[in-house]
């Protein structure tokens, strides 16, 4: 059992999801909660009890102590105070969002920073805006009474 006095590290559980290759979706179903339950947890509004914290430790290889931090420890406080306007509106639109969602802003942000050539860099882009693209698209698109795009609507190309 772990000690009540201690915080969830939201951020070591996503960071070991991510190096393993394993979407919030992956680990929800392994762990026999809803993805949405995962985004809670990863986003800090809601702690895992202690069963649920041994769960995500085991499919994530670790003991389950390893995602626990002491009270006061410095990442358990981190929050939007002292973010300039522009990362205060990014923090709270990225919470706003799906798991899904939330994983994609991360892939973008981290090919972004990973680009080392201007090619790369634009490729990152060209893929952001495809997907925005397809957002719009799917917006606009007339729907029919049962919600899904009607007989004249083209998806993609």
């Amino acid at each position: 059992m772990v000690d009540t006095r201690l915080t969830f590290d939201r951020f070591r559980m996503r960071e070991l999801r991510r190096k393993q290759g394993l979407s919030s979706k992956v680990l929800a179903r392994k762990v026999k909660r809803s993805a949405d339950h995962i985004s809670r947890i990863e986003n800090g509004k809601t702690p895992p009890g202690s069963d649920l914290a041994e769960k995500i430790a085991k499919v994530l290889r670790v003991t389950p102590e390893s995602l626990w931090l002491p009270p006061g420890s410095a990442i358990s406080s981190i929050s939007p105070s002292g973010l300039t306007p522009s990362e205060g509106e990014l923090v709270e639109a990225y919470r706003a969002l799906s798991a899904t969602h939330q994983d994609l802003i991360i892939a973008l942000a981290l090919n972004l920073r990973e680009a080392k050539t201007p090619t790369q860099q634009q490729a990152a882009v060209i893929a952001a805006e495809g997907y925005q693209a397809v957002l719009a698209a799917r917006r606009a698109a007339p729907k029919t009474a049962s919600g899904k795009p009607g007989p004249h609507h083209r998806s993609g190309g």
